[in-house]
């Protein structure tokens, strides 16, 4: 019986411990699969992704509202990483299949740097990786850590490995910074990244954006506060994924915006329904379609809008401001 009894325990010991050891491995394994995410994510509002497939790198390039949000001369980054290292013969096999995330960043001189973050595939080493492009017509050198990749129009980018993570940048900061991020430095906002990645499976590419950050990428474009039609995009704690559709001349984005916290004004709208509106006047010109939300029910929207003032402090000055429109 007593040896019965020792077999079952022994058993089950082994079993915790398999079961721990293989558990442990998952995590770690995520760890350094997503590792690519949180440098993305750590320093950017605005996240473009999609598979490595050089022909979205052509695609993007050619549009019109990437340039004039990033500038001419980031666009002509993605023409250059296309031309000259995306065209080294047997260079895709080493990110195939991996995701791709394009970090805007704020720059200099109100300017808007590039982050590229990918990983190399478990089947490649980093040295093998930097074999293939000195073999190309690119000028490879160490640099403080990192190496700089200079092509024949003596573009130059900075190049971070660590692991199977790859960073490229012109802002040497940006990847020296990004090989060195942890996870809870971006952990909310990649998280809802993963989350809701679609990539590979329904969309061709994905935009991501952190509205807490975004307001310090537009005011390195735009002169003064964001105000106007750009105020409610101020002071706005929630992030969106949307799937990027697009042509030459026209670009769609479709998707969802979740607030991050209960108190978040848009909250208090979050179980209403589309309704149909005829109030045409307010939308900007060529607009192609749009949906508005309305009230369904006022009488049980308006004790959540009262929470939410309440919640503010807003309570006693909303209280004055329908006081003086009653007595007027």
């Amino acid at each position: 019986m007593k040896k019965i009894v020792f077999i079952i325990v022994a058993l089950f010991i082994a079993i915790v411990t398999m079961a721990y050891l293989y558990f442990s491995g998952l995590s770690s394994d995520d760890k350094i699969n997503q590792h690519s995410l949180y440098a993305a994510a750590a320093e950017s509002s605005i996240i473009f992704s999609f598979e490595n497939e050089q022909s979205i790198v052509d695609i993007l390039k050619t549009q019109e509202l990437l340039k004039e949000i990033a500038g001419a001369k980031k666009v002509q980054e993605l023409q250059e990483i296309s031309s000259s290292l995306l065209s080294i013969s047997g260079i895709t096999k080493f990110f195939e299949k991996q995701n791709v995330y394009i970090s805007l960043v704020p720059g200099l001189d109100k300017s808007i740097d590039f982050l590229y973050s990918t990983q190399i595939n478990h089947d490649y080493t980093q040295e093998e990786l930097l074999q293939a492009i000195r073999s190309s017509s690119v000028d490879v050198k160490a640099e403080n850590g990192i190496m700089k990749l200079s092509f024949n129009d003596s573009t130059g980018f900075f190049v971070g490995i660590k692991d199977n993570l790859l960073l490229l940048s012109t802002n040497s900061n940006l990847v020296k910074k990004g090989l060195v991020v942890k996870r809870d430095q971006s952990g909310r906002f990649a998280n809802f990244i993963q989350a809701n990645s679609r990539v590979a499976k329904n969309s061709l590419a994905e935009v991501y954006i952190n509205f807490e950050m975004l307001p310090t990428l537009l005011k390195t474009i735009m002169p003064g506060q964001l105000s106007g039609e750009l105020a409610p995009l101020d002071h706005q704690n929630a992030y969106a994924a949307l799937m990027y559709n697009f042509s030459r001349e026209k670009i769609l984005f479709t998707g969802s915006t979740e607030p991050q916290n209960s108190t978040h004004y848009f909250s208090i709208f979050s179980t209403e329904q589309a309704q149909k509106i005829s109030i045409t006047n307010i939308l900007p010109d060529n607009t192609a379609s749009y949906t508005a939300y309305g009230i369904t029910s006022y009488s049980s929207f308006r004790p959540l809008l009262q929470q939410w003032f309440k919640t503010n402090g807003m309570e006693k000055k909303v209280g004055k401001s329908i006081n003086d429109i009653n007595t007027e």
